[in-house]
């Protein structure tokens, strides 16, 4: 038998990755399921699903709802982190088709290479935003990226707001920001604004795919 690696992360064909919710069950109730679709599919890649390899196939542990988001949006194929298989097993796993061996360290340094990243912001709300609304969310969110931008008293792109958009159709508003990729000191602040805009002004549904915490 292999020696018994913490984990190792692979890039999986979707036909290879299935649900065993009577013995896996999903336990995160946060994430809204069609938000959460609609939010991949402008945005980054899925984060990795938790799996275990039985019987030549992953069985998902934990991340139910990327995997769902994943086949509904038509990936043909999955980051998946494998749970404490020997090495043996993850060896004879990578053998089959399509199965291919992430190597997370040169994610790590081309991510520390890029100190800043473009990310979406993609609210979903109980009703379409009234015009008033929209200028209220404008005044607290853009607005806060605005003082940071003053704040850090510096060129570049960093805080700024752009593509900020609307829509009826589907109760949302969403802006894409510049912010550092290793540095979330803002996040808690603007995290206070959006349950004060959900408390005072328009119930928001979810941010991002997930309820607010």
């Amino acid at each position: 038998m292999g020696t018994v690696s913490p984990y190792t992360v692979l890039d999986v064909p979707a036909s290879f990755i299935t649900l065993a919710e009577e013995r896996f069950p999903d336990a995160d109730a946060r994430y809204v399921l069609p938000h959460l679709i609609e939010f991949y599919r402008v945005s980054a890649a899925i984060p990795p699903v938790h799996g275990v390899i039985e019987d030549g196939q992953i069985l998902v542990v934990s991340g139910h709802k990327y995997y769902k988001a994943a086949l509904a949006l038509g990936r043909s194929s999955m980051r998946v982190i494998v749970r404490s298989a020997d090495t043996d097993q993850v060896d004879r796993f990578r053998a089959k088709p399509g199965v291919t061996l992430v190597d997370v360290d040169e994610i790590r340094r081309r991510e520390r290479g890029e100190p800043e990243v473009d990310l979406l912001h993609l609210f979903f709300f109980a009703e379409p935003l009234t015009e008033a609304q929209k200028t209220e969310f404008d005044r607290r969110f853009v607005s806060f990226f605005r003082a940071l931008v003053d704040r850090c008293g510096q060129g570049g792109e960093l805080f700024h707001v752009k593509d900020l958009g609307y829509s009826e159709k589907t109760a949302s508003a969403s802006f894409v920001v510049r912010v550092p990729a290793e540095d979330q000191g803002w996040y808690s602040s603007y995290l206070g604004i959006s349950k004060a805009f959900d408390r005072e002004v328009a119930q928001i549904l979810s941010f991002n795919g997930h309820e607010l915490p």
